[in-house]
């Protein structure tokens, strides 16, 4: 591989990066905007008096809050801010059982972390985003392609 050739890889690298970090930045803001617009809905819905129509499960409703918090919240936290958006989580028979194992299955998929409180109970928060595992070096490929064809 050529300088040159590798200067526009270093660039090419360079600028895909740069460009998922403002990604990465953008779902966040649209995040928070998502639950603000929510709360909006479920206030003016109420002072309205119309329903809420919203097709959206609890589990995409959790995630949603959790995304849209600036801070970990703790089980009730996220119960009470899905009242503020208006979903109708006391529609089941038992919210916080059905909640507990929302945010259990969102954690083991990676998609919401449990940290420890002070007291020693959990609050959650979105998962990082975590970058992807880089694709090998494109010239430590280049290379062990052409020591193969030496040794054929």
């Amino acid at each position: 591989m050529t300088d040159e050739e590798r200067k526009q890889f270093k660039q090419t690298l360079e600028t895909a990066r740069h460009t998922r970090d403002e990604l990465i930045q953008k779902r966040t803001a649209i995040d928070r905007e998502l639950m603000q617009q929510s709360r909006v809905i479920a206030a003016v819905s109420e002072l309205l008096g119309e329903t809420i129509d919203s097709d959206i499960g609890i589990t995409e409703a959790t995630l949603m809050v959790i995304r849209g918090a600036s801070e970990p919240m703790a089980p009730t936290q996220v119960r009470d801010e899905l009242r503020k958006v208006g979903y109708d989580i006391d529609s089941f028979s038992n919210p916080m059982a059905s909640l507990h194992q929302v945010l259990k299955r969102l954690e083991e998929k990676g998609e919401i972390w449990a940290e420890k409180t002070q007291d020693g109970k959990k609050a959650y928060v979105k998962a990082p985003t975590v970058t992807p595992p880089s694709l090998p070096d494109i010239a430590s490929i280049v290379n062990a392609r052409k020591a193969l064809k030496k040794r054929r």
